[in-house]
């Protein structure tokens, strides 16, 4: 696998792509809203393309998997009618220029910051901002063909974002001194950071996180890892990200401890038969 890009190296790319799309969307819109000619249509293809070509290739640098392979399969389907447009709300818009600034600032949203603290992947904030980002990346049906129905949907999805990012990443990560009833979910060695999911759907649930959580912290006595970061998706708003910290520092852990709430949707129907398939 590749190493990972350098932030710098990301924000370049990321401007080169915004800069073929706004070049491509004001030549389609020329063309699609002010009757241009054909040179505008034939430019919007070209940047459009050029765009494609770029985020494609970024994606792929990022080693991003199911990501990688919803780009490529619509990058496809732009080649076949790069200036393809739908009527918006007011007026129409391009499909493939429309599709290709999502997941450019998809990616953006995850890798990008200005923050010294969180741009640094060797820096904790990175991770968590990372994760904190993931939300629309985690219940994209697009990328994974459904929304997270269960743990483990969310521990997966998220396992292969962060290796993109950590390629040490560790699943069920062994301790040293094994800790009666405790077995983180991953782990990030070159961080010394352990990583729990939980997933609720309802209050019950809900409280019943809190007491695991809380256990969790009681066992969390290893020198090998100095932070534990809870991950927790809800499926509908239960209780605020502050509400969990404060829960968390109340019972003043030995080591860092974060937890990080993802707001994720209902799944329906379909979602939980694709999920279990």
């Amino acid at each position: 696998m590749a190493d990972p890009l350098t932030l710098p190296s990301i924000q370049a790319a990321i401007r080169a792509i915004q800069t073929r799309l706004n070049r491509a969307t004001s030549a389609g819109d020329n063309w699609l809203l002010f009757e241009g000619d054909a040179w505008d249509k034939r430019a919007c293809e070209s940047y459009l393309l050029d765009a494609w070509v770029l985020l494609v290739d970024l994606i792929a640098r990022l080693n991003h998997g199911p990501l990688l392979e919803f780009a490529k399969d619509e990058f496809e389907k732009c080649k076949n009618n790069p200036t393809a447009s739908e009527m918006g709300p007011e007026e129409p818009f391009l499909i493939w220029s429309g599709q290709a600034y999502s997941l450019m600032q998809m990616v953006q949203d995850l890798y990008v910051s200005d923050d010294p603290k969180t741009s640094d992947p060797k820096n904790v904030d990175h991770l968590l901002a990372i994760i904190r980002n993931s939300e629309y990346y985690i219940t994209s049906r697009a990328a994974f063909g459904w929304i997270p129905c269960r743990e483990d949907d969310v521990h997966r999805r998220l396992e292969g974002l962060l290796k993109c990012t950590y390629t040490d990443i560790l699943t069920k990560p062994p301790l040293a001194k094994p800790i009666k009833g405790f077995i983180p979910d991953s782990g990030i060695p070159s961080l010394n950071t352990l990583l729990e999911y939980k997933f609720i759907e309802t209050e019950a649930e809900g409280k019943t996180v809190i007491d695991q959580i809380f256990a969790d912290i009681g066992g969390y006595q290893t020198d090998a890892y100095d932070t534990f970061v809870f991950v927790i998706y809800e499926t509908v708003r239960l209780f605020a990200e502050d509400e969990w910290l404060a829960g968390i520092a109340a019972s003043k852990p030995r080591n860092r401890v974060e937890a990080i709430v993802i707001h994720g949707m209902l799944p329906t129907d379909d979602d939980k038969t694709l999920s279990s398939n």
